[in-house]
């Protein structure tokens, strides 16, 4: 009698675990996480403004702080000026 109680709990323990592994692993399988970047902004202190903003929400994550690049206005015509903007991924 007491092996079979032994078994029963065991094979519930077993499930219960294989129940939350499951769960887990198809919430995040189901809600990829997303890359992308941010607009361009004209000055360094707007990106970190923004950063910050973006940063303060728990559906980001910042992935790359702010960085400068160069423009390209048309094909092989850049802006002379440096923008910024910084990476992000979405959480959900």
């Amino acid at each position: 009698m007491a092996r079979t109680t032994t078994a029963r709990r065991r094979m519930a323990r077993s499930l219960a675990i294989a129940t939350l592994t499951a769960t887990a692993l198809g919430g995040a399988l189901a809600a990829p996480a997303s890359a992308a970047q941010s607009p361009a902004y004209s000055t360094m202190s707007q990106c970190r403004d923004a950063q910050r903003a973006y940063g303060a929400s728990s559906f980001v994550r910042i992935s790359k702080s702010c960085y400068s690049f160069i423009y390209e206005i048309a094909p092989g015509i850049y802006d002379p000026n440096p923008y910024y903007r910084f990476n992000y991924v979405t959480r959900y």
